[in-house]
């Protein structure tokens, strides 16, 4: 069962204190692609958990998972978008190329493939991402990769994994330029990760 307290502390970090109690949530994401994107998220960390799992992977796991409830079934009162943007407010090509970044980031994908899947140009796509949430397709893209990085360093045997394959795992070809997103996102270094 996912923790009140996590879906709560999720929505204080997009800026929705108080505006949101679990009673709130929708029994139905707020569109169908989300409610697949719900689906994989919960799958990919029920992959990473067993009964050995150490705290710090399983905390990660529920926030991952505090954030897709909310991304996926939060009314209009709770923006859980970068940009502070509200999910159902967000034009439906929007929320599909979202969706199809979540469902697609361990993919060699970018704005050309996410404006195929969505059936807009590039430049139309880049447009809805800096004015609905103020950042680009590819930042969007790099920070879900930094984030399945992140459950996977903290899912990782440190005997048998290493920060470059991780990285390169998740599209990050430049391993250096990785621990520095890496640490400026999480406060650490991605190898102290992968030693807890």
């Amino acid at each position: 069962m996912l923790e009140a307290w996590l879906i709560q502390r999720a929505a204080d970090e997009r800026g929705a204190s108080g505006l949101l109690t679990t009673r709130d949530l929708h029994l139905r994401p707020v569109v169908q692609q989300l409610g697949e994107a719900w689906q994989r998220s919960v799958h990919y960390v029920v992959e990473m958990m067993d009964a050995r799992a150490p705290r710090a992977l399983v905390d990660a796991g529920g926030q991952v998972l505090a954030a897709a409830v909310l991304a996926c079934f939060a009314p209009p009162s709770a923006p859980p978008t970068p940009g502070g943007a509200h999910v159902a407010d967000l034009p439906t090509p929007l929320r599909r190329a979202m969706a199809f970044i979540a469902a697609g980031a361990r993919e060699m994908i970018g704005v050309n493939e996410i404006a195929e899947a969505v059936h807009l140009s590039p430049r139309a796509v880049q447009y809805l991402f800096r004015k609905h949430l103020d950042e680009t397709p590819t930042e969007h893209l790099r920070r879900v990769r930094l984030q399945r990085a992140h459950l996977d360093l903290l899912a990782a045997d440190r005997s048998s994994t290493t920060v470059s394959e991780v990285a390169r795992r998740w599209g990050f070809g430049h391993t250096g330029r990785f621990a520095v997103l890496y640490r400026e996102t999480y406060g650490v270094s991605p190898h102290m990760t992968l030693r807890r």
